[in-house]
């Protein structure tokens, strides 16, 4: 399906839309991607920040990731869906959160990342 893509929190007080093919989508096993989705892996979806929209009143928070780069997670305050987030402050890419798509089967991963984390 063609751009623009859609998504949002689980209550959808939390919307976005991206308007440019991602960069690319990942299943990451770093160890904040498996707690924040509570699950083996977290699917990430990167797209150019430029080309990213979000509606609504998200939260932040900041973290230092296993990588050691501080990011920016936004998050609905009201049902806790953590929605999207930056790598690092200023970075031109934003990270989505694969399972926060309106229509996640149009991004299988074509990769997996920081398998060393990886549950086994």
């Amino acid at each position: 399906m063609p751009p623009p893509y859609t998504g949002g929190c689980r209550c959808g007080a939390v919307r976005y839309e991206f308007k440019s093919e991602p960069l690319t989508f990942d299943t990451c096993h770093c160890t904040d991607c498996r707690i924040t989705s509570a699950s083996a892996f977290g699917i990430s979806v990167w797209a150019k920040a430029e080309d990213f929209t979000l509606t609504g009143q998200p939260h932040s928070s900041q973290l230092i990731g296993e990588s050691g780069r501080t990011k920016t997670s936004l998050f609905c305050a009201d049902c806790a869906t953590r929605v999207c987030s930056q790598p690092a402050p200023g970075n031109p890419v934003v990270v989505i959160r694969g399972g926060t798509l309106d229509e996640p089967n149009d991004f299988p991963p074509i990769a997996h990342t920081w398998t060393k984390s990886a549950l086994t």
